[in-house]
């Protein structure tokens, strides 16, 4: 090992040892990264800001054969006589093999379950076929230069889905044609940057520049203009978009962006003003919003490695804790006065009597899979992984550690590790798959006599069935359902839906669609829209166009907006004919929904949101309580009203919900979750299968709750999320009621 050298304080210029290598950074803030290596030059130990080693081995051609990391976990890999990659062994032993031929293209892989991708290569090294464990096979074409010019990939009912691609003398795409022959073309100026787009409807986006080559300008296809302006060192310093917000940002001598200022902006007047503090690496610590009330203003700590320690604002204190090698290990959540009473009183890290403080605690195995978390009232949820990180197993241990473990599902997988079969309960779903890898049925049946688990083909106690089909380019055109009946969905040439039909004898609304040339919902008649829909979605004369992207009017809906774009009333419904409702929202200078009041009948209801940090809502209060989340990241893991409590549980790295536990902490019981192939919740089933909660969804994601024999009164219909999807209704999500019955 080379020895160290003397220290360097504050930022400069990396240390260097005797024979020329790094041997040690300093940051600007002080903080060390060192270096040691073997004789020949290769680093065998990086020793991080907080005294973590990564430790490296080489054999005697310099290969690395393993690593190291912090916590004493070693990944292996093993080489052939060229010095290829063979084997790679992961820390749990699991190995994966790789197969080169002659010229040193990767033929094959074999993950550690022992399934294998194959490769086939042309005479210039180019991938030909890519075939995967199933033998599902995507062909690649070329034209003389090595440029990609066709794709196929499997589609459905065995033809494959075909894309296409044209480019010009300069390997400049010229257009692009999907596997239903509906193309996108490009055009460039001289100096190769793009013109304008033109898609399958012959709607034309616009680019325009400046003589240093800045794009200054977007001209959507309604000819309405976005603008963008820079300073000398080419920052943006001022956005003008369709709808006329505009939004000017400053930069500080390091080109990092220290202010927002939104419309009507400025320190002495109307607008929005948004500052950033930073240190000395560039990292946020603070940020200061100012409106046209209140002051929002949140903190951020980091530690030696540049992880987030705590986030921290006037509502909800956030406190991270990391192992050696980033697994986040614990977040600790402060809502101060339960998000109400007792703002601001105390300080981070202590927190006052009425603050309510709870913990999520979690583990990982070797691999980085999170195997466990440990939940605030002492309950732990388990995850049981196999192979290189694949879900096999959800349960739920009791407080006590005493006592037997709730499954919550089972997992089955196929060659290709999708999901075949779920334990739900007394109920089993089985799921299939095309080619393409997108969902084609789903069936829930209950298990038999001995509990056993119905066959993928037995129908016979089905509980719910879905089938689904779609077009060349991956698009829903088709699904039948049990309880919901059969629905058509139309599209343009671009993917725009035109038309959601149901079929005969079924309950689901029927609807019709149409769009300006930028793709912002029309409020057309409904002969306008059969007769775009006849024209293959071409825009019909007298449809008019949403010129400013902002909606006003929808069948009985209309909407008005503050500067920023931002939905401030909503009214639907005929005032004279006694069918009426407002809704009045207001957002805080982040931007963020903090208050909703609605009318209807004329009985007014104030609901107040609260956020943390991180911008998570934490909090909902109405005349009747407060609502108190508990976030994982982002996903909402738990909700609390009262003494009636729900856990939320999801799929592996994913939104999509898997299983509800509700209740009260004496009474509690367990739903699973029925969804569509976006993910979206249609049911709910109970323990012994039954159906205790379902819900129908138009287009745009309006719900009406559907009556089922076992409704269960009060069932959390699905977890809050982040980023709420709001369709021209104004809906929501909202976990403390029934799906989208609280539309804020």
């Amino acid at each position: 090992m080379l020895p160290k050298t003397q220290t360097l304080i504050g930022q400069g210029p990396p240390v260097t040892g005797t024979r020329g290598n790094i041997v040690q950074i300093v940051d600007a803030l002080g903080q060390s990264t060192q270096l040691q290596y073997d004789r020949h030059d290769l680093v065998t130990v990086l020793r991080d800001a907080m005294g973590h080693a990564w430790r490296r081995e080489y054999d005697a051609r310099g290969h690395l054969v393993r690593s190291i990391d912090p916590l004493e976990q070693a990944t292996g890999y093993a080489y052939d006589t060229h010095g290829r990659p063979v084997e790679i062994t992961d820390v749990r032993g699991g190995t994966r093999r790789l197969a080169w031929d002659e010229a040193g293209n990767l033929v094959a892989t074999t993950d550690c379950s022992g399934r294998t991708t194959r490769f086939v290569y042309g005479p210039m090294g180019q991938v030909l076929e890519r075939a995967d464990a199933l033998g599902h096979t995507t062909r690649y074409a070329y034209d003389g230069t090595g440029r990609l010019v066709r794709v196929e990939e499997p589609g459905t009912n065995g033809a494959p889905a075909v894309h296409q691609y044209a480019w010009n003398g300069e390997g400049q795409l010229l257009a692009y044609s999907d596997p239903l022959g509906q193309a996108t073309r490009y055009t460039y100026d001289g100096a190769g940057r793009p013109l304008s787009r033109r898609d399958a409807a012959g709607r034309t986006l616009a680019y325009h520049y400046d003589t240093a080559g800045r794009l200054v300008s977007l001209v959507n296809e309604n000819g309405a203009r976005t603008t963008f302006r820079y300073d000398l060192r080419d920052q943006l310093t001022d956005e003008i978009g369709f709808d006329g917000r505009w939004q000017r940002y400053v930069y500080n001598a390091a080109g990092e962006l220290t202010h927002v200022i939104e419309t009507g902006g400025c320190d002495a007047g109307p607008g929005k003003v948004t500052r950033f503090e930073r240190d000395a690496l560039g990292r946020l610590l603070a940020k200061r919003s100012h409106g046209h009330d209140a002051v929002e203003e949140s903190s951020y700590r980091y530690d030696s490695l540049g992880r987030l320690t705590q986030a921290n604002n006037g509502a909800a204190h956030l406190a991270f804790a990391y192992d050696p090698v980033g697994q986040l290990l614990s977040e600790t959540q402060t809502l101060i006065g339960q998000g109400g009473a007792g703002m601001g009183r105390n300080r981070p890290g202590h927190p006052a009597s009425d603050d309510l403080v709870r913990t999520l605690s979690h583990a990982y195995d070797p691999l980085g899979n999170r195997i466990r978390t440990g939940l605030p009232d002492g309950r732990t949820l388990n995850w049981l992984f196999y192979g290189s990180g694949h879900l096999h197993q959800i349960n739920i241990a009791p407080a006590d550690g005493q006592g037997a473990h709730e499954v919550i599902t089972d997992i089955e997988r196929d060659a290709l590790h999708r999901e075949i079969e779920r334990s739900q309960g007394a109920a089993t779903s089985h799921y299939g798959w095309d080619p393409a890898g997108r969902l084609v049925r789903h069936r829930a049946s209950l298990r038999g006599s001995g509990n056993v688990a119905p066959a993928a083909s037995d129908a016979s106690n089905a509980v719910l069935e879905r089938a689904y089909a779609y077009d060349a380019t991956g698009q829903l055109v088709a699904r039948a359902d049990t309880l919901r009946g059969r629905q058509d969905f139309h599209y343009d040439p671009t993917g725009r839906i035109l038309a959601a039909l149901p079929a005969q004898g079924s309950a689901l609304a029927r609807e019709l669609f149409a769009f300006d040339p930028a793709g912002n919902l029309l409020d057309a008649s409904e002969a306008q829209m059969q007769r775009q829909q006849a024209g293959q979605g071409i825009p019909q004369q007298g449809l008019g166009v949403v010129g400013d992207n902002r909606l006003r009017f929808y069948q009985d809906l209309h909407f008005e907006y503050d500067l920023h774009g931002n939905v401030t009333k909503r009214t639907r419904g005929n005032r004279k004919a006694g069918h009426h409702e407002t809704i009045e929202l207001r957002w805080n200078a982040d931007h963020q929904l903090v208050e909703s009041t609605t009318t209807r009948h004329g009985v007014t209801q104030a609901t107040r949101y609260t956020y943390d940090a991180l911008g998570r809502r934490v909090a909902k209060s109405d005349r009747f309580g407060s609502t108190h989340y508990l976030w994982d990241g982002d996903l909402m893991a738990h909700s609390q009203r009262g003494g009636r409590e729900a856990l939320f549980i999801y799929e592996a790295d994913s939104f999509v919900p898997m299983a509800t536990v509700q209740g009260t902490a004496e009474d509690r019981h367990t739903y699973w979750y029925h969804c569509d192939q976006i993910g979206a919740p249609l049911e709910l089933t109970d323990m012994q299968g039954q159906i205790a909660w379902a819900v129908d969804y138009k287009v745009w994601g309006e719900a009406a709750l559907r009556a089922v024999p076992n409704s269960a009164t009060g069932t959390h219909g699905m977890p809050e999320q982040r980023r709420k999807g709001h369709g021209p209704e104004g809906t929501s999500q909202n976990p403390a009621t029934p799906l989208f019955t609280d539309k804020t």
